[in-house]
């Protein structure tokens, strides 16, 4: 949509909205039926992991159109609308988790089952509210949408299936891309417990509530942090666009520089700052004086900073539509992912896969940075300064 607009072709743009909105809705209605029915084969045997599979198909109704229509008000440079979504689909999605989860594990039967299946469908209840705000904006904006469209220079013919396959060009990668965070808690899923009974002498009951404080209790309070560095990278992803398309290359440059720079503003100093009150802050969150999740809590709070860092260079090759590279070098540090769980697991036990995770996104990052220098020339001696400049700040 942003590099239609650049090119006066607002008709072309709202076509693209609305065929690509069909595809979505679609696409959200497959993968929902895809998710429900293959659960039992993704359980693998454990029937307790099919309600938790089933819990996860309802967000995949949604998050196909909600990504979408954020892309979409993006292409006009209307930040606002998916910022302000994006924030209330997390918050919305934290606190049910929260309160469902203290529901069942202090004032109801104590079931982990049940909270994690809640935890789960939590995203769907995100989403909700997510969507419920952009279709608010998209009405009340709508006139003056309108009447750029009527202005628009329909230069171009471009049929349905081109615009179906354009939008699919752009949306996999994007796709793929928002999905890879959960890939990495996937690998986690599927390899912490047998490598964990592999090493050491513990109990199923050990193992999952081992599992339920780096991937339930610390992941939640951090992906409130990582929040805000997506929400940072999706306002990118329309500007990059807009000055590719216009080929200012000077003007690309300044906004990665600027987009970096302001992510270490924002992510050092959280990360840090939930670093030196994770004590307290478990507790709140989790009424427990547990010291095994308060440190992991810690750890995870740095890996928040990887998990960022990634997002928002993620976002910054997609928008300047390097998309294969930008697949390629995730899939590089995935790779390394597992390659170091097994000894990261074997020397760090419950602390392995955060490290290994940490690790991933790291070689990931360092790969799409330098990709990124190579290809626009950012300002990197002045981002590094200043970022070792934030960090002695925020230690302080």
């Amino acid at each position: 949509v942003a590099r239609y607009n650049a090119m006066g072709e607002y008709k072309t743009g709202m076509r693209l909205f609305y065929h690509g909105t069909f595809a979505m809705v679609l696409m959200g209605i497959v993968s929902c039926g895809a998710m429900w029915l293959l659960s039992p084969l993704l359980a693998a045997g454990d029937a307790r992991m099919i309600p938790v599979f089933r819990s996860l198909a309802w967000p995949l109704l949604l998050i196909p159109s909600l990504s979408l229509i954020r892309g979409f008000f993006q292409g006009y440079n209307e930040m606002a609308p998916s910022a302000i979504s994006q924030f209330i689909e997390q918050v919305a999605r934290i606190l049910y988790m929260l309160v469902m989860t203290y529901a069942i594990m202090v004032a109801g039967n104590h079931s982990y089952l049940s909270a994690v299946i809640h935890s789960t469908f939590a995203a769907f209840i995100g989403a909700v509210f997510g969507l419920g705000l952009l279709v608010v904006y998209f009405l009340r904006q709508k006139p003056r949408l309108d009447a750029l469209v009527a202005q628009s220079a329909n230069s171009l013919q471009i049929s349905v299936n081109e615009i179906l396959l354009d939008v699919a060009r752009q949306a996999i990668p994007f796709i793929i891309m928002d999905s890879t965070i959960n890939i990495y808690y996937i690998v986690d899923q599927y390899t912490f417990n047998p490598m964990m009974k592999a090493f050491y002498l513990v109990s199923e009951d050990q193992l999952d509530r081992f599992y339920a404080l780096f991937a339930g209790n610390a992941n939640k309070l951090i992906m409130i942090v990582v929040s805000l560095a997506v929400a940072m990278a999706i306002t990118v992803v329309p500007l990059l666009a807009g000055a590719k398309t216009r080929g200012d290359v000077e003007g690309l440059a300044r906004q990665i520089t600027n987009t970096l720079q302001l992510f270490f503003i924002v992510m050092i100093p959280s990360a840090l700052g939930m670093v030196a009150v994770a004590r307290p802050l478990y507790v709140l969150f989790y009424r427990d004086m547990d010291w095994l999740g308060i440190r992991l809590l810690q750890i995870s709070s740095l890996l928040a900073i990887m998990l960022g860092l990634f997002t928002v260079l993620a976002a910054i090759l997609q928008g300047l539509f390097n998309n294969r590279l930008a697949i390629q070098e995730m899939l590089i540090g995935l790779a390394v992912k597992v390659i170091v769980q097994w000894p990261m697991i074997f020397f760090f036990n419950v602390y392995g896969p955060v490290l290994s995770t940490m690790l991933g996104m790291t070689v990931s990052s360092l790969l799409m940075l330098y990709s990124t220098n190579r290809m626009y020339n950012i300002h990197v001696r002045q981002t590094i300064r200043r970022g070792v400049g934030i960090l002695a700040f925020s230690l302080i």
